[in-house]
Parts: C-alpha cells; sequence; structure tokens
C-alpha cells in the first residue's frame, strides 16, 4: 500500500468522525452517532497498524474479531503509548476506558441519547479524545 493509500485509509476515519459530528450536531440519530464515533476509532487504529507493520493492506484476517477496540490497539502495538498517556492524563483515560466498550453490534441495538454522547464526546474531545490521540500518533507528531 503507497501512503497515499494508507492516508486514504486514516481519512476514512476522518470522515466517519465528520458524519458522527453532523448527527451530534443535529441532535439525531443517537444508535448512529454512537456506532459512527467508534468506528472512526476502529478505521484509525487498522490505519495505524496497516502503517507500521508496512503492510500493504489491513491484514483483518489476524484479528479476531475485528471490531474490539482493545485488542486491535495492542495489534497495532500501541500498548506502550496509550499507557503513557493514560498515566499523563486522567481525562485521556477516562475516554479511552469508554471507547473500548464499543461494540459495532450496536447499531442494532436501541441506544440512548446519554450513552451516544459521551462515546462521541470520548472520541472526539478537542483536548483530551481518542482521535486527536490517534491523528497525532498517525501522523507521527
Amino acid at each position: 500500500m503507497s501512503e497515499f493509500d494508507l492516508d486514504w485509509c486514516f481519512g476514512r476515519a476522518e470522515e466517519t468522525l465528520r458524519s458522527a459530528i453532523a448527527l451530534r450536531r443535529a441532535n439525531r440519530d443517537h444508535v448512529n452517532l454512537y456506532f459512527l464515533s467508534g468506528l472512526a476509532v476502529e478505521h484509525a487504529l487498522w490505519a495505524i497498524r496497516t502503517k507500521r507493520a508496512g503492510l500493504r493492506r489491513p491484514d483483518y484476517e489476524a484479528l479476531r474479531p475485528t471490531h474490539h477496540l482493545g485488542r486491535l490497539a495492542r495489534h497495532g502495538g500501541l500498548e506502550e503509548e496509550l499507557a503513557q498517556t493514560m498515566r499523563r492524563s486522567h481525562a485521556f483515560s477516562a475516554h479511552w476506558r469508554a471507547v473500548v466498550t464499543w461494540v459495532s453490534n450496536a447499531r442494532y441495538a436501541k441506544v440512548g441519547a446519554r450513552e451516544a454522547l459521551d462515546l462521541h464526546n470520548a472520541v472526539s474531545d478537542a483536548r483530551t479524545g481518542v482521535m486527536p490521540w490517534l491523528r497525532t500518533i498517525y501522523h507521527g507528531r
């Protein structure tokens, strides 16, 4: 996979998050707000895994279930960075703990507004959210 393709992979995460943000702003469809917020993290984790491993494409078959964000973070080699960031920031730590409870099957369940908003905030908070942290890792800053 070329660098352009890797950026496209991470771009899927960004586009998914933008869709979630649009739902949040419209204050509607909390099931999809919840689903898309978690899915954005999943896409970002796969992009990081693919880039770090020097793979031509994501190795989805290497990890089952593929939607388990905690296992995916380990699969991507993020354990040490994650542990350091969690030690430095209690807010980030709380956000990460919320994010790893995400389940992709929730798109078929009844998700309440509070649960959806809490997850979305954990993912997107500008200072201590999971996506800003993943962005920094992906871009190597």
